[in-house]
């Protein structure tokens, strides 16, 4: 809900970027990076395997961390 109430009172800021961001077309990730599709696939697979293992590792630590304070 602060996220809606925030974008709401910021439109006006932003009223010139949303009326002529339109205009560019179809602009993809390759294109604004410059570089080929199969990088940018792969680029954007490789970080989010990252960050599943990163959220597991985490996870396990605050785990463990939890159990180590309610254990008496």
């Amino acid at each position: 809900m602060i996220g809606f109430f925030l974008f709401g009172e910021t439109v006006p800021r932003f009223w010139g970027f949303f009326n002529n961001a339109g205009d560019m077309g179809r602009f993809t990730l390759p294109q604004w990076l410059g570089i080929d599709a199969g990088a940018v696939v792969f680029a954007v697979v490789s970080m989010a395997l990252l960050m599943f293992w990163g959220g597991g590792k985490l996870e396990r630590i605050f785990t463990a961390r939890r159990k180590a304070r309610t254990q008496p």
